[in-house]
């Protein structure tokens, strides 16, 4: 039942114009009509074409090859007793491994067909039916006369673990070549409709870039030569080129390659392990990246793209081809208990290189070995598996900040672009948010002399500020250790005089201050929101002024 190599070749004619002509088939294959006549003849007979107009039968779907037997198991309702019947609960139910993946598929609205065997009895009858029921194709099992049905039992415990089980399975020795061969000509019926899906499935791109004249256009030329494919494109990066320059002119080369399945770079060093990010962020095309590129790694990469395999594979294969590439990296970033208290995550799509690259950069430019900071790289996959793994750090670790191509649109973390590491101006933030560290101990030593000299809830009041300076420090406000000093006294004030209904000192050029500086007020007049719910205290305009100039020194 198998199909010929030219059975093949006609029905792939067949579905690209089903009003061909037999002549026109034979023309085509260079065979004569008469021997068309007798492939489209097979073909009928083995299914594929439904009779006359060259109906092409469209077989979609998934083939299970697995048992197929009643599920017996008892549950005593206390502890089990050996050698004496034990009250409990029995259930039976349909099972089997093959038989339970064929109903969770078809649960997922997918057609799937089972091929197994059951006994010609009770048991098997209503297998075949419940799972007809389940939406599962059972005109293929077979219906055996001389052996019953399999019967697996299992008695469990009192918490439900197993104690002992019986497997009384000899009808699967039925389940075996003889009986698959018969099949043969079903399963190709899915194995040629794969076969016609990933010739019109796009596949993965591959980039090699590497600096210097020639280094990515030669190994590019000699795995296509070698491939006997022109399909890998290399990408020469001049030793003298602006890294601007080289990112741009990757981004168009990506956005030409990418056929709807994503783009593999394989890179040398550099600047060119963060485009992949960059790329992504810019255009939204999946590209994963990996460095040290060798002859080799392209030579498999572009073999598994060829095989129309995903992107996701196409990265794994490479790294796991190469023991110098990839493992460093998971090794590298386990969450550990030894970490730091205060951390900052980088995080990419395009494989855990990027990441640690982010933290190599960021700990040079930074110092942050001497800041007692630990920076943390993750790969990530989805916005959903990034805010939760973002979480889980959480828990233990204080987040100074994140950086990646993807915004986790969490407002408590600062966020910063990939393409911003190499931006000291946007990068600042991140400098005054560390450099606030340092403050956070003076605002704690604050408290006892709050709770001495100012008649509020000094803690209440401390723990509100350190998440009102936070806020600041995010805007990109800088504060000294006097002004912080200096505003938590004069904020602490405000609040005793407001708590004890005394009056405020007025201002008269308060609206002249909004107006002159709106940016400035604006951040004052939303931090501070946090104090007015913390202390259960409304601040008045006039004393944001007052912050504002205590702050920006005005």
């Amino acid at each position: 039942m198998a199909l010929t190599q030219r059975e093949k070749e006609i029905l792939r004619f067949i579905k690209k114009n089903p009003m061909i002509s037999q002549e026109e088939l034979a023309q085509l294959m260079g065979i004569s009509r008469s021997a068309v006549a007798g492939h489209i003849a097979n073909l009928m007979k083995k299914g594929f074409i439904l009779g006359r107009g060259y109906v092409v039968r469209d077989f979609k779907g998934i083939t299970v090859i697995g048992g197929a037997n009643i599920d017996i198991k008892g549950k005593p309702y206390s502890e089990l007793k050996q050698h004496t019947s034990n009250p409990g609960h029995i259930n039976i139910a349909p099972g089997g491994v093959g038989r339970n993946i064929a109903h969770n598929l078809a649960q997922l609205s997918l057609p799937v067909t089972l091929l197994s065997v059951v006994g010609n009895d009770d048991e098997g009858r209503r297998l075949l039916e419940e799972t007809r029921q389940a939406g599962v194709n059972v005109e293929q099992i077979v219906i055996s006369n001389t052996r019953r049905t399999g019967i697996y039992l299992a008695i469990l415990n009192a918490i439900g673990d197993m104690d002992v089980a019986l497997s009384g399975m000899d009808i699967l020795e039925e389940l075996n070549i003889q009986y698959l061969e018969s099949k043969v000509g079903f399963v190709t019926m899915f194995l040629c409709l794969d076969e016609e899906t990933k010739e019109k499935d796009e596949r993965v791109g591959i980039i090699v870039a590497m600096h210097g004249e020639a280094a990515a256009t030669s190994i590019a030329e000699v795995s296509n030569r070698l491939l006997g494919d022109n399909y890998v494109i290399g990408y020469n990066m001049p030793l003298d080129q602006k890294p601007e320059i080289a990112l741009n002119n990757l981004t168009n080369i990506v956005k030409r390659v990418d056929k709807g399945r994503g783009v593999l770079l394989l890179v040398d060093m550099g600047s060119l392990v963060l485009f992949g990010d960059m790329i992504y962020e810019r255009t939204g095309i999946p590209v994963k990246t990996i460095e040290m590129v060798s002859t080799p790694m392209v030579l498999e990469a572009a073999r598994k793209a060829i095989l129309n395999a995903s992107l996701d594979e196409v990265y794994d294969a490479v790294v796991n081809f190469s023991p110098y590439v990839g493992r460093i990296y998971k090794d590298s970033v386990k969450f550990e208990d030894s970490l730091k208290k205060n951390v900052i995550i980088t995080a990419c799509i395009t494989g855990e290189g990027t990441a640690v690259k982010l933290k190599s950069i960021l700990e040079k430019n930074l110092d942050l070995k001497e800041k007692d900071i630990d920076v943390i790289p993750i790969e990530i996959e989805s916005k959903k598996e990034f805010r939760r793994k973002l979480l889980n750090i959480k828990e233990e670790k204080n987040i100074l900040a994140v950086v990646s191509a993807i915004n986790p649109e969490d407002d408590s973390v600062l966020y910063i672009s990939t393409s911003d590491v190499f931006d000291n101006d946007k990068l600042s933030v991140l400098r005054n948010k560390i450099e606030a560290l340092s403050q956070i101990e003076i605002i704690d030593n604050m408290k006892d002399v709050i709770k001495e000299n100012i008649k509020i809830d000094s803690e209440k009041y401390i723990s509100s500020f350190k998440k009102f300076y936070a806020a600041l420090i995010r805007e990109g406000v800088n504060l000294n250790e006097d002004i912080t000093i200096g505003l938590i006294l004069h904020l602490a004030c405000v609040i005793e005089r407001i708590l004890q209904g005394k009056q405020l000192i007025h201002m008269k050029d308060t609206q002249e201050y909004i107006k002159n500086y709106p940016k400035e007020f604006d951040i004052i007049k939303k931090a501070i929101r946090i104090i007015e719910e913390g202390c259960n205290v409304k601040i008045s305009d006039e004393e944001c002024v007052s912050m504002m100039k205590i702050i920006y020194s005005l």
